[in-house]
């Protein structure tokens, strides 16, 4: 979803108003006015949908966020930093919407390379092959010596799901789904952590504090693990980057998911299969009858995005998601050698990486040799809701409460660092962010 719930110049509802007083605060503090056309938003094509619409939409993820976590939310005090709050929602659940497309995300990751791995070394180097790379300094990825030495142990990779339709051009694209798969050299176990979307921290010396996922859209993989490793003292130096076509097509490989689709989410799966069919370049097949049914990739996709639902409405969405996931993982369990193998033959190459062909199958070989922890969890672990004037514009981010606890706890969980001290850039990102939210 995007928060661009201001920058609708045809609006004439409260939201556009207050969007306007916050360009010309903006324009007093700063010396310069503000256009949204220079932020992500304003390449967004979902800009001229209602302030209202979106709105009740980020409202009902919030609810479904809070009430998944089970805990009551409460406000949270502090000045206004040019901007409103909304009320905190305290440690999110890890079922949340967005940790499940990471998941599935993830999915594909090691679904493919292990199914290489299986294949034999030869061939597995050669589909690995089809991946297209790009390349990255690790000088330019912002990574902090002390960081370096400490995490020596930890091997970080940023898995990221952005939403462009065709991976062949993903300028303007951001990452919608984050997801690091962290692993511990030392005893071979893989755990997973997810970063929330919309989270603000700071994307880069020129841009300042803005939401992770519009890192990717002002500099590409490099700028969002350059951001990840800033604001968060990690390692990251490798990435792989991933769409929704991929998805499609890992399920579309492993010959569809069986799923129970019910009578309230017929319409609207039928209403959209048709334009996901088209973003993946595969065939519509709309759904004919609810019930137990094979879904094929644009069907299963459609099925797991749809917001509406005649008897529930949004609220079921994440648990769509959850239920793709879990059918995805179960028929990869289940499917032969050849099977993985043409799901690598078809998903490799809608891949982006700046992993060598040789370090994927490493990767790929070890993966059954992994104790996989179930731990996977978001972070922040602590966030709230401000809506206020960052660099992306005059929007709702989801500041964290505050940055440098959470990287300690972080430290803590997944690096066995007790009483973990955060970099010095972390500290003044943490004051900066406080600062801006008057969040604390």
């Amino acid at each position: 979803m995007r928060d661009d719930i201001y920058s609708n110049p045809n609006s004439s509802d409260d939201a556009y108003r207050e969007y306007l007083a916050l360009r010309e605060k903006s324009k007093a503090e700063t010396g310069r006015g503000f256009s949204v056309e220079d932020t992500p938003y304003g390449e967004s094509k979902y800009r001229d949908r209602t302030a209202d619409e979106i709105r009740r939409q980020r409202e009902v993820e919030e609810y479904m966020a809070a009430r998944e976590a089970a805990q009551n939310d409460t406000g949270h005090g502090g000045r206004s930093g040019g901007g409103r709050r909304n009320k905190k929602v305290k440690k999110p659940g890890k079922s949340t919407m967005k940790l499940k497309i990471a998941l599935v995300l993830v999915a594909i990751l090691v679904i493919g390379i292990g199914g290489l791995a299986a294949g034999g070394m030869a061939y597995g180097l050669h589909m690995l092959d089809k991946a297209d790379r790009f390349k990255v300094a690790e000088s330019d990825l912002g990574i902090d010596p002390a960081v370096e030495d400490s995490l020596s142990d930890y091997r970080n990779i940023a898995v990221l799901g952005i939403d462009a339709r065709d991976m062949t051009n993903d300028d303007n694209s951001r990452s919608d789904a984050i997801v690091i798969v962290n692993i511990t050299e030392k005893n071979n176990e893989l755990r997973m952590f997810s970063v929330y979307r919309d989270t603000l921290l700071d994307v880069g010396e020129d841009i300042g504090l803005d939401k992770i996922t519009h890192a990717y859209f002002y500099g590409k993989s490099e700028r969002s693990m350059r951001s990840l490793n800033r604001n968060m003292d990690l390692n990251i130096k490798e990435a792989v980057v991933i769409n929704w076509r991929s998805v499609a097509t890992l399920i579309d490989a492993l010959g569809g998911v069986e799923i129970n689709v019910k009578e309230s989410e017929l319409d609207e799966l039928n209403k959209y299969v048709g334009e996901t069919a088209r973003n993946v370049g595969t065939e519509k097949h709309k759904v004919k009858k609810a019930g137990k049914q094979v879904l094929d990739g644009a069907q299963a996709v459609t099925y797991a995005r749809i917001r509406k639902d005649a008897a529930t409405g949004d609220y079921r969405r994440n648990e769509r998601m959850k239920i793709v996931f879990k059918k995805t993982i179960q028929k990869a369990k289940k499917a032969d050698i050849g099977t993985l193998l043409n799901v690598c033959k078809e998903v490799m190459p809608q891949i982006k990486t700046n992993m060598s062909s040789g370090d994927m199958l490493k990767l790929g070989l070890k993966l059954k040799s992994y104790d996989i922890k179930s731990t996977t969890k978001g972070w922040p672990f602590e966030v709230t809701g401000w809506t206020g004037t960052a660099a992306g514009g005059a929007a709702w981010y989801g500041p964290p409460i505050n940055l440098s606890n959470n990287v300690s706890e972080l430290h803590e969980k997944f690096f066995d660092q007790k009483d973990y001290q955060p970099t010095e850039t972390v500290q003044t990102i943490s004051n900066n962010i406080s600062y801006l939210t008057g969040i604390y």
